[in-house]
Parts: C-alpha cells; sequence; structure tokens
C-alpha cells in the first residue's frame, strides 16, 4: 500500500478546506500507525527467518542418503546415530546386502517425516 500517496491526498483535502485540522490529525495518526504496524510486521519475519539453527542437520540430505547409502548406515552416521549406523553395517554384511533394505526404508520414512524427526542431539532436521 502507498502511504504517501495517501498522505498527500489527505494534505490536500486538508488545504482544501474539506476535511477539519482535527479530522487531518486523527487520518493521519491512523494512516502512519498502519505503516508502522507493516514495518513491525516486516521486521518479525526477516529476524524470525535469522533464528533457525545454522548447525540443524537436512531432512532431504539424510532421506536421500537412507535411500542410496542406507546399507551402509550413512543417513544414520550423518544425524550422528553411530551406534545404529554400526549396525546397520553388520547387518548388511551378515544378510550379504538384504539388510540395505533397512536403511532404503528408513530414507523414504525420513523424507515422509514419520521417522526420526531430529538429529541425535534433539535438533529438528530442517526441509
Amino acid at each position: 500500500m502507498d502511504y504517501t500517496s495517501e498522505l498527500k491526498k489527505l494534505h490536500d483535502l486538508k488545504e482544501k478546506k474539506i476535511i477539519s485540522e482535527d479530522e487531518y490529525n486523527d487520518q493521519k495518526e491512523s494512516i502512519l500507525s498502519k505503516m508502522k504496524g507493516e514495518e513491525e510486521k516486516q521486521q518479525e519475519i526477516s529476524t524470525s527467518t535469522l533464528t533457525a539453527d545454522p548447525n540443524a542437520k537436512s531432512k532431504m540430505a539424510a532421506g536421500l542418503l537412507g535411500i542410496f547409502l542406507g546399507g551402509f548406515g550413512v543417513h544414520r552416521f550423518y544425524l550422528g546415530y553411530t551406534g545404529i549406523g554400526v549396525a546397520q553395517i553388520f547387518v548388511s554384511l551378515f544378510t550379504c546386502g538384504i539388510g540395505a533394505l533397512w536403511g532404503f526404508i528408513e530414507g523414504i520414512l525420513i523424507l515422509t517425516g514419520s521417522t526420526i524427526v531430529a538429529d541425535a542431539s534433539g535438533k529438528p532436521l530442517i526441509d
């Protein structure tokens, strides 16, 4: 919304004596408060995007690692779950690769958001 043009129109109405000084002041305050409200809203939006944790792990990366390298537990290592990552390696080796389905399925579930929504330190995964 263009508040400067509104203020100019309001000023012209006052100059032409179509509205009184009191009406001018009331409407001017109303326009200025709208401007201030929008500025505060924009500031809230810009600061909310800055508050995301820069060390957060990506859900997309974890899911794709699970799909393509899940048999080696790479997605679990990425998220900090080293114990389960090692277990996935052993299961894949002892089952001659069939155990890799475990990691593949986990990768799909991570991408859909139904399992593993946080890393090992408890930080939520980002999209």
